[in-house]
Formats: structure tokens, C-alpha cells, sequence
């Protein structure tokens, strides 16, 4: 199933208009899953410069949010060791660096980076509203949980943002990009590794 959700995660990027032609594709697919993806095979390919273009280029006000939600989601939970919260608990898109901070962008280049998927990471619903505008240093304490009137409000699942904050006291633009091609790297090796780049 994973399989077939990645092809359908990559022929969204590079390929299809919306959800409906996903949906049919998808279908298909999952008929046609007994056969295995074969290297080269020109319609199980994709270009990696043209998943790495997209990439670059998607952002959290991209009209694709079926598209931001599946990279999210597998960048989250491709660590083994991640937990995986109820299918109940609400996620949400969280900045990393804070959207709407006043006098935060001083130091950008591009202020426009602070909505690439870089920047971006799920947390729990919760957790988004207590540290939305707050500076990293701020929200380090939310990833990490803290005492508040005598009672310890655990962290977040998320792994990724626990580590973040237990190494980083900051995060920057050099961060943002850092992480952002971290992850088309990373996305692009996965495909790589089940066959399904091009030659």
C-alpha cells in the first residue's frame, strides 16, 4: 500500500489536476499492484528535475494541500522509531519559524522561505496554538513539554521537533533551506530506491 500511495504522491506532483484523477488512478493502481515496478519502466518513472522543481517550489499556500499533507506525513513518519498518534488527534501544519512575528524577518533574504517545506512540520493541534507566533527559543519548550502551574505538559510526538529543539536554540533562513533540500534529497532517494526515477 505504501508503494502505491508514493506513486500516486508522485504522479500529484508532476501530473495530475486534482483529487478526482488521483482517486482513479490510485484505483488502478492498487488492480495492478501484483505486477512489480520494473527499473526504467517508463510508466512507473518520473523525472527527479521535475519533482525537484515542484518541490522547490511548493509551499504551505500552494492550492495543493492533498499534496503538502502526503510529503508531511511520510517526511514524519519515515523514522521507525516515530509514534504514531490516534487516527482522532489532530495535526496541524506547523512554521517552525513563526509566520507572524513581528520584527522576526530582518535578518531574510527571502521572506517568502518562511512558507517552504522547510518550515514546515505537523504538530499536534493543541500544541500549534500555544506555540504559533512565538520565536523558535519560545517554542522549544512546547517540543520539549514544561511545567505549567505545577503540572508537566508533556511534548510533542513529533520526533523531528524534539531533536530540533535538544540541538538548536535558533532557527533560521539557512536552517529553512537547509531543511528544505534535505528533504527533496530524501524524497528523491526513497523513489530512487524502489525503481521509480528515470534512467
Amino acid at each position: 500500500f505504501r508503494r502505491v500511495l508514493f506513486r500516486s504522491v508522485l504522479l500529484q506532483i508532476t501530473q495530475m489536476p486534482n483529487t478526482q484523477a488521483l482517486r482513479g488512478f490510485t484505483f488502478r493502481t492498487l488492480a495492478d499492484l501484483k505486477n512489480p515496478v520494473r527499473s526504467g519502466a517508463k510508466s512507473h518513472t518520473f523525472s527527479a528535475e521535475a519533482i525537484r522543481s515542484e518541490m522547490q517550489i511548493f509551499n504551505v499556500k500552494s492550492p495543493n494541500n492533498l499534496m503538502k499533507m502526503f510529503v508531511l506525513n511520510w517526511w514524519t513518519f519515515r523514522d521507525e522509531n516515530q509514534e504514531v498518534p490516534p487516527i482522532e488527534k489532530k495535526l496541524d501544519v506547523e512554521h517552525i519559524f513563526p509566520k507572524s512575528l513581528e520584527g522576526s524577518f530582518e535578518n531574510f533574504i527571502n521572506k517568502n522561505r518562511i512558507n517552504l517545506l522547510g518550515n514546515l512540520a505537523l504538530l499536534e493541534h493543541g500544541k500549534n496554538v500555544s506555540a504559533a507566533n512565538y520565536r523558535f527559543s519560545d517554542k522549544r519548550k512546547v517540543y520539549l513539554g514544561y511545567e505549567k502551574h505545577g503540572k508537566f505538559q508533556n511534548g510533542t510526538f513529533n520526533l523531528e521537533l524534539q531533536r530540533l529543539a535538544q540541538m538548536q536554540s535558533d532557527f533560521s533562513e539557512t536552517d529553512i533551506i537547509k531543511r528544505n533540500e534535505q528533504m527533496i534529497e530524501e524524497v528523491l532517494a526513497f523513489i530512487g530506491k524502489h525503481n521509480f526515477l528515470q534512467a
